[in-house]
């Protein structure tokens, strides 16, 4: 079966927790994903009042859910944290997520006639 996610906003997430971090260029997560599921302001964070920048939630074709967020301003480094019931749900994110960086990378290859 193909491993593929989709955004879905109403999925739930409760019992998520941090199994992987992966390390992906903010501006990718951006361009590839648009707005965050959810997000706070980056003075609460600053602030300790809040721990997760932005978040994103996905579910996959068998309904397994991750969350891909900012923890404490992680992002600033490129680096998200992918939260999953279990880790090999992670793992096949972590995958999934890897291959579409690197059709990007070959994208950008093509277009800059690399």
């Amino acid at each position: 079966m193909k491993n593929y996610w989709h955004i879905n906003h109403a999925a739930n997430i409760s019992g998520t927790s941090l199994k992987l971090e992966i390390k992906a260029p903010r501006e990718f997560i951006f361009e590839t994903f648009g707005r965050p599921t959810w997000e706070s302001r980056l003075s609460d964070v600053e602030e300790g009042n809040e721990k997760v920048l932005e978040e994103w939630v996905f579910e996959n074709q068998e309904g397994r859910v991750v969350t891909l967020y900012d923890w404490k301003l992680s992002s600033l480094r490129d680096q998200w944290h992918i939260g999953a019931h279990d880790a090999t749900t992670a793992h096949l994110f972590e995958i999934w997520l890897s291959e579409l960086q690197k059709k990007e990378i070959e994208k950008r290859k093509v277009r800059l006639g690399l």
